[in-house]
Protein backbone atom coordinates (compact mmCIF):
# COMPACT_ATOMS: atom_id res chain seq x y z
CA UNK A 1 0.00 0.00 0.00
CA UNK A 2 1.04 3.40 -1.28
CA UNK A 3 0.82 6.23 0.45
CA UNK A 4 0.73 10.23 -0.87
CA UNK A 5 4.19 12.06 0.23
CA UNK A 6 3.64 15.27 1.53
CA UNK A 7 3.99 17.11 -1.76
CA UNK A 8 1.91 14.72 -3.96
CA UNK A 9 -0.56 15.68 -1.16
CA UNK A 10 0.23 19.42 -1.73
CA UNK A 11 -0.20 19.12 -5.50
CA UNK A 12 -3.04 17.29 -5.21
CA UNK A 13 -4.69 20.00 -3.38
CA UNK A 14 -3.97 22.69 -5.31
CA UNK A 15 -5.07 20.74 -8.53
CA UNK A 16 -8.94 20.66 -6.56
CA UNK A 17 -8.46 24.58 -6.22
CA UNK A 18 -7.77 25.07 -9.90
CA UNK A 19 -10.62 23.01 -11.22
CA UNK A 20 -13.04 24.33 -8.70
CA UNK A 21 -11.90 28.08 -9.74
CA UNK A 22 -12.86 26.87 -12.84
CA UNK A 23 -15.74 25.26 -12.56
CA UNK A 24 -17.65 28.20 -10.50
CA UNK A 25 -15.82 30.82 -13.12
CA UNK A 26 -18.18 28.35 -16.18
CA UNK A 27 -21.18 28.48 -13.86
CA UNK A 28 -20.67 32.28 -13.31
CA UNK A 29 -20.50 32.42 -16.94
CA UNK A 30 -23.45 30.71 -18.14
CA UNK A 31 -25.25 32.25 -15.46
CA UNK A 32 -24.43 35.93 -16.95
CA UNK A 33 -25.14 34.13 -20.36
CA UNK A 34 -28.62 32.93 -19.28
CA UNK A 35 -29.62 36.06 -17.97
CA UNK A 36 -28.44 38.10 -20.59
CA UNK A 37 -29.90 36.23 -23.18
CA UNK A 38 -33.29 36.04 -21.33
CA UNK A 39 -33.08 39.90 -20.84
CA UNK A 40 -33.04 40.14 -24.90
CA UNK A 41 -35.88 37.61 -25.37
CA UNK A 42 -38.17 39.69 -22.68
CA UNK A 43 -37.28 42.99 -24.15
CA UNK A 44 -37.56 42.09 -27.52
CA UNK A 45 -40.40 43.92 -29.44
CA UNK A 46 -41.27 40.46 -31.64
CA UNK A 47 -42.91 37.45 -30.28
CA UNK A 48 -40.42 35.05 -28.89
CA UNK A 49 -41.52 31.46 -28.16
CA UNK A 50 -39.40 28.43 -27.65
CA UNK A 51 -41.48 24.83 -28.43
CA UNK A 52 -40.19 21.50 -28.61
CA UNK A 53 -40.33 19.09 -31.44
CA UNK A 54 -43.83 18.13 -30.65
CA UNK A 55 -44.53 21.93 -31.68
CA UNK A 56 -45.58 22.38 -28.31
CA UNK A 57 -44.71 25.56 -26.38
CA UNK A 58 -42.24 25.69 -23.73
CA UNK A 59 -41.99 29.45 -23.00
CA UNK A 60 -43.11 33.18 -24.11
CA UNK A 61 -41.95 35.89 -23.48
CA UNK A 62 -43.35 39.79 -22.22
CA UNK A 63 -44.43 40.48 -25.93
CA UNK A 64 -45.79 37.35 -27.38
CA UNK A 65 -47.88 37.12 -23.81
CA UNK A 66 -49.19 40.98 -24.69
CA UNK A 67 -49.86 39.75 -28.07
CA UNK A 68 -52.02 36.69 -27.44
CA UNK A 69 -53.62 38.58 -24.55
CA UNK A 70 -52.32 35.73 -21.82
CA UNK A 71 -52.74 37.19 -17.87
CA UNK A 72 -50.34 34.74 -16.46
CA UNK A 73 -46.65 33.64 -17.25
CA UNK A 74 -47.85 29.92 -17.53
CA UNK A 75 -51.02 30.46 -19.50
CA UNK A 76 -50.32 29.09 -23.32
CA UNK A 77 -47.67 26.46 -21.83
CA UNK A 78 -47.65 22.84 -23.12
CA UNK A 79 -50.15 23.74 -25.76
CA UNK A 80 -49.41 23.55 -29.54
CA UNK A 81 -47.69 26.88 -30.69
CA UNK A 82 -50.41 27.42 -33.44
CA UNK A 83 -53.27 27.25 -30.81
CA UNK A 84 -51.67 30.99 -29.56
CA UNK A 85 -52.78 32.31 -33.37
CA UNK A 86 -56.69 32.51 -33.53
CA UNK A 87 -57.49 30.89 -37.51
CA UNK A 88 -54.04 30.84 -38.70
CA UNK A 89 -53.11 30.47 -41.98
CA UNK A 90 -49.81 29.62 -43.02
CA UNK A 91 -48.00 30.38 -46.70
CA UNK A 92 -46.28 27.88 -46.99
CA UNK A 93 -49.10 25.85 -45.00
CA UNK A 94 -47.74 23.55 -41.97
CA UNK A 95 -48.50 20.37 -41.37
CA UNK A 96 -50.43 20.18 -38.19
CA UNK A 97 -48.29 22.31 -35.54
CA UNK A 98 -44.78 20.46 -36.55
CA UNK A 99 -42.17 22.86 -37.63
CA UNK A 100 -39.42 22.16 -40.32
CA UNK A 101 -36.32 20.37 -38.65
CA UNK A 102 -33.52 22.52 -41.24
CA UNK A 103 -35.77 26.03 -40.11
CA UNK A 104 -38.39 27.99 -41.95
CA UNK A 105 -39.26 31.82 -42.58
CA UNK A 106 -43.13 32.18 -43.81
CA UNK A 107 -45.53 34.57 -44.08
CA UNK A 108 -49.29 33.90 -41.76
CA UNK A 109 -52.82 35.15 -40.94
CA UNK A 110 -54.33 35.04 -37.60
CA UNK A 111 -57.54 36.76 -36.48
CA UNK A 112 -57.61 39.31 -33.77
CA UNK A 113 -60.87 38.97 -30.57
CA UNK A 114 -62.73 41.39 -32.99
CA UNK A 115 -62.17 39.22 -35.77
CA UNK A 116 -59.80 41.73 -37.41
CA UNK A 117 -57.21 40.40 -39.63
CA UNK A 118 -53.30 40.26 -38.49
CA UNK A 119 -50.39 39.74 -40.56
CA UNK A 120 -47.34 37.72 -39.61
CA UNK A 121 -43.65 37.22 -40.32
CA UNK A 122 -42.59 34.11 -38.58
CA UNK A 123 -39.19 32.54 -38.41
CA UNK A 124 -38.11 29.37 -36.76
CA UNK A 125 -35.05 27.79 -35.87
CA UNK A 126 -33.89 24.06 -34.54
CA UNK A 127 -31.22 24.36 -31.52
CA UNK A 128 -30.07 22.17 -28.53
CA UNK A 129 -30.20 18.56 -29.37
CA UNK A 130 -29.94 15.82 -31.88
CA UNK A 131 -31.82 16.11 -35.39
CA UNK A 132 -35.67 15.51 -34.05
CA UNK A 133 -34.96 15.60 -30.56
CA UNK A 134 -33.88 19.80 -30.31
CA UNK A 135 -36.17 22.50 -30.14
CA UNK A 136 -37.55 25.03 -31.72
CA UNK A 137 -37.26 29.28 -31.93
CA UNK A 138 -39.79 30.69 -33.35
CA UNK A 139 -40.02 34.49 -33.73
CA UNK A 140 -43.14 35.65 -34.43
CA UNK A 141 -43.37 39.46 -35.83
CA UNK A 142 -46.48 41.52 -36.08
CA UNK A 143 -46.51 43.44 -39.87
CA UNK A 144 -50.21 44.33 -39.82
CA UNK A 145 -49.38 47.98 -39.37
CA UNK A 146 -46.95 47.60 -42.42
CA UNK A 147 -49.21 45.05 -44.46
CA UNK A 148 -52.53 47.61 -43.98
CA UNK A 149 -50.39 50.49 -45.35
CA UNK A 150 -48.64 48.67 -47.74
CA UNK A 151 -52.40 47.99 -49.20
CA UNK A 152 -53.44 51.24 -48.96
CA UNK A 153 -50.63 52.35 -50.93
CA UNK A 154 -51.23 50.06 -53.54
CA UNK A 155 -55.08 50.74 -53.58
CA UNK A 156 -54.10 55.13 -53.62
CA UNK A 157 -51.84 53.95 -56.55
CA UNK A 158 -54.39 52.05 -58.52
CA UNK A 159 -56.40 55.27 -57.77
CA UNK A 160 -54.25 57.37 -59.24
CA UNK A 161 -53.58 55.26 -62.47
CA UNK A 162 -57.41 55.36 -62.65
CA UNK A 163 -57.59 59.10 -62.56
CA UNK A 164 -54.35 59.70 -64.57
CA UNK A 165 -55.20 57.06 -67.60
CA UNK A 166 -59.16 57.98 -67.76
CA UNK A 167 -59.76 61.27 -66.73
CA UNK A 168 -60.98 63.14 -69.92
CA UNK A 169 -58.80 66.21 -68.96
CA UNK A 170 -55.29 65.98 -70.08
CA UNK A 171 -52.75 65.58 -67.19
CA UNK A 172 -49.03 65.96 -67.32
CA UNK A 173 -46.09 65.27 -64.76
CA UNK A 174 -42.50 66.58 -65.06
CA UNK A 175 -39.72 67.04 -62.82
CA UNK A 176 -38.55 70.00 -61.07
CA UNK A 177 -36.51 70.89 -64.05
CA UNK A 178 -39.83 70.58 -66.05
CA UNK A 179 -39.01 67.88 -67.89
CA UNK A 180 -41.78 65.96 -68.92
CA UNK A 181 -41.73 62.29 -67.29
CA UNK A 182 -45.52 60.74 -68.26
CA UNK A 183 -48.48 62.29 -69.99
CA UNK A 184 -52.29 60.42 -69.98
CA UNK A 185 -53.83 59.25 -73.23
CA UNK A 186 -56.74 62.56 -72.92
CA UNK A 187 -53.37 64.93 -73.79
CA UNK A 188 -52.13 62.89 -76.20
CA UNK A 189 -55.59 62.80 -77.86
CA UNK A 190 -55.98 66.64 -77.41
CA UNK A 191 -52.90 67.20 -78.77
CA UNK A 192 -52.82 64.25 -81.40
CA UNK A 193 -49.10 63.27 -80.12
CA UNK A 194 -48.01 59.75 -78.94
CA UNK A 195 -46.66 59.75 -75.25
CA UNK A 196 -43.23 59.46 -75.99
CA UNK A 197 -43.07 62.19 -78.81
CA UNK A 198 -43.86 64.66 -75.07
CA UNK A 199 -41.66 62.87 -73.01
CA UNK A 200 -38.95 65.15 -72.28
CA UNK A 201 -40.07 68.52 -73.73
CA UNK A 202 -40.16 71.24 -71.66
CA UNK A 203 -43.24 72.27 -69.28
CA UNK A 204 -42.83 75.83 -70.45
CA UNK A 205 -42.79 75.60 -73.90
CA UNK A 206 -45.80 73.96 -74.28
CA UNK A 207 -47.94 77.10 -74.71
CA UNK A 208 -47.23 78.21 -78.59
CA UNK A 209 -47.13 81.43 -78.94
CA UNK A 210 -45.17 81.80 -75.41
CA UNK A 211 -47.62 83.48 -72.52
CA UNK A 212 -45.32 85.78 -70.65
CA UNK A 213 -47.71 86.01 -67.40
CA UNK A 214 -48.08 81.76 -67.61
CA UNK A 215 -43.81 81.86 -67.70
CA UNK A 216 -43.74 84.26 -65.01
CA UNK A 217 -46.08 82.29 -62.97
CA UNK A 218 -43.91 79.33 -63.71
CA UNK A 219 -40.80 80.63 -61.90
CA UNK A 220 -42.80 81.62 -58.85
CA UNK A 221 -44.01 77.91 -58.28
CA UNK A 222 -40.40 76.75 -58.89
CA UNK A 223 -39.22 79.69 -56.41
CA UNK A 224 -42.06 78.39 -53.77
CA UNK A 225 -43.93 82.04 -54.23
CA UNK A 226 -46.85 80.64 -54.74
CA UNK A 227 -48.40 76.94 -54.28
CA UNK A 228 -50.37 76.85 -57.45
CA UNK A 229 -51.81 78.75 -60.36
CA UNK A 230 -54.38 78.54 -63.44
CA UNK A 231 -53.93 80.26 -66.65
CA UNK A 232 -55.76 80.36 -70.11
CA UNK A 233 -53.09 79.75 -72.62
CA UNK A 234 -52.91 78.01 -76.90
CA UNK A 235 -51.24 74.85 -76.85
CA UNK A 236 -50.63 73.63 -80.46
CA UNK A 237 -51.22 70.32 -81.81
CA UNK A 238 -49.41 67.96 -83.71
CA UNK A 239 -50.23 69.39 -86.67
CA UNK A 240 -49.93 73.13 -85.75
CA UNK A 241 -53.96 73.70 -84.73
CA UNK A 242 -53.96 75.88 -81.85
CA UNK A 243 -56.21 74.66 -78.94
CA UNK A 244 -57.25 76.96 -76.57
CA UNK A 245 -56.59 75.06 -73.06
CA UNK A 246 -57.00 75.98 -69.23
CA UNK A 247 -54.03 74.85 -67.01
CA UNK A 248 -53.73 74.00 -63.23
CA UNK A 249 -49.62 73.86 -62.06
CA UNK A 250 -49.07 72.78 -58.78
CA UNK A 251 -46.30 71.08 -57.10
CA UNK A 252 -46.13 68.16 -55.90
CA UNK A 253 -44.61 67.50 -52.27
CA UNK A 254 -43.27 64.08 -50.12
CA UNK A 255 -44.54 63.20 -46.79
CA UNK A 256 -42.03 65.76 -45.64
CA UNK A 257 -43.15 68.64 -47.36
CA UNK A 258 -39.96 68.35 -49.98
CA UNK A 259 -41.40 69.06 -53.68
CA UNK A 260 -40.80 66.16 -56.00
CA UNK A 261 -42.69 66.53 -58.96
CA UNK A 262 -44.31 69.42 -60.91
CA UNK A 263 -48.26 68.24 -61.98
CA UNK A 264 -50.69 70.06 -64.61
CA UNK A 265 -54.00 69.62 -65.45
CA UNK A 266 -54.91 70.55 -69.49
CA UNK A 267 -58.67 71.04 -70.03
CA UNK A 268 -59.82 71.29 -73.83
CA UNK A 269 -62.02 74.94 -73.46
CA UNK A 270 -61.29 75.33 -77.38
CA UNK A 271 -65.16 74.93 -77.71
CA UNK A 272 -65.86 77.83 -75.37
CA UNK A 273 -63.84 80.08 -76.70
CA UNK A 274 -65.21 79.58 -79.95
CA UNK A 275 -68.59 80.74 -78.37
CA UNK A 276 -67.12 83.51 -76.61
CA UNK A 277 -65.95 84.34 -79.87
CA UNK A 278 -69.40 84.38 -81.79
CA UNK A 279 -71.23 85.98 -78.62
CA UNK A 280 -68.96 88.51 -78.96
CA UNK A 281 -69.05 89.09 -82.24
CA UNK A 282 -72.90 88.55 -82.05
CA UNK A 283 -72.68 91.69 -79.32
CA UNK A 284 -71.14 93.86 -81.82
CA UNK A 285 -73.15 92.99 -84.66
CA UNK A 286 -76.12 94.05 -82.22
CA UNK A 287 -74.44 97.24 -80.70
CA UNK A 288 -73.68 98.32 -84.63
CA UNK A 289 -77.36 97.46 -85.06
CA UNK A 290 -78.12 99.36 -82.19
CA UNK A 291 -76.50 102.41 -83.35
CA UNK A 292 -77.35 102.04 -86.70
CA UNK A 293 -80.92 102.16 -85.88
CA UNK A 294 -80.39 105.37 -83.10
CA UNK A 295 -78.76 106.74 -86.29
CA UNK A 296 -81.49 106.12 -88.52
CA UNK A 297 -83.68 107.12 -86.28
CA UNK A 298 -82.05 110.43 -86.08
CA UNK A 299 -82.14 110.80 -90.00
CA UNK A 300 -85.74 109.66 -90.21
CA UNK A 301 -86.81 112.64 -87.52
CA UNK A 302 -84.68 115.32 -89.96
CA UNK A 303 -86.58 114.03 -92.93
CA UNK A 304 -90.02 114.79 -91.13
CA UNK A 305 -89.09 117.66 -89.65
CA UNK A 306 -87.83 119.42 -92.49
CA UNK A 307 -91.03 118.36 -93.99
CA UNK A 308 -92.82 119.84 -91.63
CA UNK A 309 -91.19 122.79 -91.63
CA UNK A 310 -90.93 123.32 -95.67
CA UNK A 311 -94.63 122.43 -96.51
CA UNK A 312 -96.97 122.86 -93.53
CA UNK A 313 -95.38 125.26 -91.90
CA UNK A 314 -94.87 127.17 -95.25
CA UNK A 315 -98.70 126.50 -96.40
CA UNK A 316 -99.67 127.48 -93.02
CA UNK A 317 -97.72 130.60 -92.62
CA UNK A 318 -99.11 131.36 -96.20
CA UNK A 319 -102.85 130.90 -95.50
CA UNK A 320 -102.36 133.01 -92.67
CA UNK A 321 -101.32 136.05 -94.60
CA UNK A 322 -104.21 135.15 -96.91
CA UNK A 323 -106.57 135.66 -93.82
CA UNK A 324 -104.54 138.85 -93.14
CA UNK A 325 -105.17 140.35 -96.29
CA UNK A 326 -108.88 139.83 -96.25
CA UNK A 327 -111.63 141.72 -94.33
CA UNK A 328 -110.82 142.12 -90.41
CA UNK A 329 -114.88 142.53 -90.07
CA UNK A 330 -116.19 139.45 -91.09
CA UNK A 331 -116.97 136.88 -88.31
CA UNK A 332 -114.97 133.87 -87.57
CA UNK A 333 -111.90 135.13 -89.26
CA UNK A 334 -109.73 136.23 -86.08
CA UNK A 335 -110.86 132.49 -84.80
CA UNK A 336 -109.80 131.25 -87.70
CA UNK A 337 -106.36 133.04 -88.03
CA UNK A 338 -106.06 132.23 -84.14
CA UNK A 339 -106.05 128.15 -85.09
CA UNK A 340 -103.94 128.63 -87.52
CA UNK A 341 -100.98 130.44 -85.50
CA UNK A 342 -101.36 128.07 -82.97
CA UNK A 343 -100.71 125.42 -85.52
CA UNK A 344 -97.64 127.14 -86.74
CA UNK A 345 -96.44 127.21 -83.31
CA UNK A 346 -97.00 123.37 -82.54
CA UNK A 347 -95.14 122.45 -85.93
CA UNK A 348 -92.49 124.58 -84.76
CA UNK A 349 -92.01 122.71 -81.44
CA UNK A 350 -92.55 119.26 -83.52
CA UNK A 351 -89.68 120.20 -85.18
CA UNK A 352 -87.49 121.09 -82.69
CA UNK A 353 -88.59 117.87 -80.84
CA UNK A 354 -87.76 115.56 -83.92
CA UNK A 355 -84.44 117.68 -84.63
CA UNK A 356 -83.57 120.54 -83.87
CA UNK A 357 -82.30 122.60 -86.82
CA UNK A 358 -79.81 124.14 -84.21
CA UNK A 359 -77.78 121.44 -84.47
CA UNK A 360 -77.48 121.71 -88.23
CA UNK A 361 -77.68 125.37 -88.48
CA UNK A 362 -75.40 126.13 -85.26
CA UNK A 363 -73.12 123.08 -84.00
CA UNK A 364 -73.30 121.23 -80.86
CA UNK A 365 -72.28 123.51 -78.58
CA UNK A 366 -75.00 126.29 -80.34
CA UNK A 367 -77.36 123.42 -79.58
CA UNK A 368 -76.80 122.33 -76.26
CA UNK A 369 -76.85 125.14 -74.82
CA UNK A 370 -80.36 126.00 -76.26
CA UNK A 371 -81.05 122.80 -74.91
CA UNK A 372 -80.22 123.59 -71.53
CA UNK A 373 -82.22 127.54 -71.50
CA UNK A 374 -85.41 125.01 -73.22
CA UNK A 375 -84.77 122.06 -69.98
CA UNK A 376 -84.92 125.43 -67.15
CA UNK A 377 -87.88 127.16 -68.88
CA UNK A 378 -90.11 123.95 -69.25
CA UNK A 379 -88.96 122.21 -65.99
CA UNK A 380 -88.00 125.53 -63.40
CA UNK A 381 -84.68 123.37 -62.44
CA UNK A 382 -82.13 125.99 -62.30
CA UNK A 383 -79.36 124.80 -64.75
CA UNK A 384 -76.37 126.36 -65.59
CA UNK A 385 -74.52 126.18 -69.21
CA UNK A 386 -70.69 126.84 -69.68
CA UNK A 387 -68.53 126.36 -72.47
CA UNK A 388 -64.41 126.73 -72.33
CA UNK A 389 -64.84 128.02 -75.91
CA UNK A 390 -62.17 126.31 -77.34
CA UNK A 391 -62.86 124.56 -81.15
CA UNK A 392 -65.00 121.13 -80.73
CA UNK A 393 -64.84 119.69 -84.05
CA UNK A 394 -66.71 116.26 -83.56
CA UNK A 395 -68.27 113.95 -86.15
CA UNK A 396 -71.40 114.76 -87.35
CA UNK A 397 -72.60 110.87 -85.96
CA UNK A 398 -70.88 111.48 -82.58
CA UNK A 399 -72.99 115.46 -82.72
CA UNK A 400 -76.00 113.67 -83.02
CA UNK A 401 -75.16 110.76 -80.45
CA UNK A 402 -74.09 113.59 -78.06
CA UNK A 403 -76.53 115.78 -77.89
CA UNK A 404 -79.39 113.29 -77.78
CA UNK A 405 -77.19 111.61 -74.69
CA UNK A 406 -77.49 115.15 -73.40
CA UNK A 407 -80.65 115.20 -73.61
CA UNK A 408 -81.39 111.69 -72.26
CA UNK A 409 -79.32 112.45 -69.11
CA UNK A 410 -81.19 116.21 -68.48
CA UNK A 411 -84.45 113.80 -68.85
CA UNK A 412 -83.64 111.73 -65.65
CA UNK A 413 -82.47 114.56 -63.95
CA UNK A 414 -86.16 115.34 -64.29
CA UNK A 415 -87.83 111.90 -63.98
CA UNK A 416 -85.40 110.43 -61.08
CA UNK A 417 -83.05 112.96 -59.30
CA UNK A 418 -85.50 114.77 -57.75
CA UNK A 419 -83.04 117.97 -57.89
CA UNK A 420 -82.79 121.92 -57.69
CA UNK A 421 -80.11 122.51 -59.69
CA UNK A 422 -78.16 121.24 -62.63
CA UNK A 423 -75.27 122.09 -64.35
CA UNK A 424 -73.97 121.01 -68.60
CA UNK A 425 -70.21 121.69 -68.67
CA UNK A 426 -68.08 121.69 -71.88
CA UNK A 427 -64.53 121.95 -72.27
CA UNK A 428 -61.59 120.69 -74.54
CA UNK A 429 -59.05 117.93 -73.08
CA UNK A 430 -56.33 118.12 -75.22
CA UNK A 431 -57.78 115.64 -78.43
CA UNK A 432 -61.42 115.22 -76.64
CA UNK A 433 -64.73 116.58 -75.76
CA UNK A 434 -66.00 116.06 -72.35
CA UNK A 435 -69.18 116.96 -71.24
CA UNK A 436 -70.26 117.08 -68.07
CA UNK A 437 -73.79 116.84 -66.75
CA UNK A 438 -74.30 117.40 -62.51
CA UNK A 439 -77.15 117.43 -60.56
CA UNK A 440 -77.86 117.84 -56.98
CA UNK A 441 -80.35 114.95 -56.70
CA UNK A 442 -81.35 112.06 -54.96
CA UNK A 443 -78.18 110.17 -56.53
CA UNK A 444 -78.07 106.31 -56.96
CA UNK A 445 -75.56 103.28 -56.18
CA UNK A 446 -73.82 102.99 -59.51
CA UNK A 447 -73.09 99.17 -59.35
CA UNK A 448 -76.50 98.96 -58.89
CA UNK A 449 -77.20 99.94 -62.07
CA UNK A 450 -80.38 97.14 -62.10
CA UNK A 451 -83.31 96.82 -63.69
CA UNK A 452 -84.55 95.81 -60.43
CA UNK A 453 -84.02 98.93 -58.63
CA UNK A 454 -84.33 101.62 -61.40
CA UNK A 455 -85.04 100.39 -64.67
CA UNK A 456 -86.24 103.70 -66.55
CA UNK A 457 -82.67 104.96 -65.61
CA UNK A 458 -80.77 102.04 -66.19
CA UNK A 459 -81.69 101.32 -69.61
CA UNK A 460 -81.03 104.24 -70.54
CA UNK A 461 -77.67 104.68 -69.32
CA UNK A 462 -77.09 101.69 -70.59
CA UNK A 463 -78.00 102.98 -74.24
CA UNK A 464 -76.57 105.76 -73.95
CA UNK A 465 -72.93 103.79 -72.86
CA UNK A 466 -73.42 101.58 -75.77
CA UNK A 467 -73.99 104.31 -78.48
CA UNK A 468 -71.10 106.53 -77.44
CA UNK A 469 -69.05 103.45 -77.03
CA UNK A 470 -69.26 102.30 -80.25
CA UNK A 471 -68.31 105.22 -81.71
CA UNK A 472 -65.32 105.32 -80.15
CA UNK A 473 -66.16 107.35 -77.33
CA UNK A 474 -66.58 106.52 -73.25
CA UNK A 475 -69.07 107.52 -70.34
CA UNK A 476 -67.92 107.77 -66.71
CA UNK A 477 -70.73 107.75 -63.92
CA UNK A 478 -70.51 109.00 -60.30
CA UNK A 479 -72.94 108.68 -58.11
CA UNK A 480 -73.97 108.28 -54.27
CA UNK A 481 -77.15 108.32 -52.47
CA UNK A 482 -77.99 111.26 -51.46
CA UNK A 483 -75.29 113.02 -52.98
CA UNK A 484 -75.96 113.81 -56.51
CA UNK A 485 -75.30 112.50 -59.87
CA UNK A 486 -72.47 113.35 -62.53
CA UNK A 487 -71.99 112.10 -65.71
CA UNK A 488 -69.28 112.38 -68.18
CA UNK A 489 -69.41 112.21 -71.71
CA UNK A 490 -65.94 111.83 -73.66
CA UNK A 491 -65.78 111.54 -77.33
CA UNK A 492 -62.54 112.46 -79.69
CA UNK A 493 -62.19 115.21 -81.78
CA UNK A 494 -61.54 115.15 -85.46
CA UNK A 495 -58.45 116.97 -85.08
CA UNK A 496 -57.54 117.25 -89.11
CA UNK A 497 -59.93 119.24 -90.05
CA UNK A 498 -59.97 122.12 -87.54
CA UNK A 499 -63.14 123.11 -88.12
CA UNK A 500 -66.07 123.91 -85.01
CA UNK A 501 -68.83 121.88 -85.98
Amino acid sequence: MSTLSPADTCVSGLEWRHERTLRLRSEEKLAFLEEFNQLLVESSGDCVLVVDADGRVISINKTGRELFELKTDNDGLNRPWTALFKGLETKPPLVLSRLPQHGATFHAISKTASGEPRYWSILSRSFGGAVGAGRFLVIARDITQHMLIGKALRQSEEAFRKIFEENPIGIILAGLDCQITKVNSALGAMLGFLESELLGRDLRNLPDPPDEQHAFNMERLLHREIGSFQSEVVFRTKRKQPVWSHITTSVLHDTDGVPTAMFQMVENIQDRKTTEEQVLAYQQQLQTLASELALGEERERRRIATNLHDRIGQSLAFARLKLAALNKEKDGVSEVRGLIDQAIADTRSLTFELSPPVLYELGLVAAIEWLTRKFQQEHRIQTRFHDDEQPKPVHENFRVVLFQSVRELLVNVVKHAKASHAQVLLRRDADALRIIIEDDGVGFEVPGMSARREPARSFGLFNIRERVEYLGGHVNIRSELGQGTRVTLIAPLKIEQGVDS
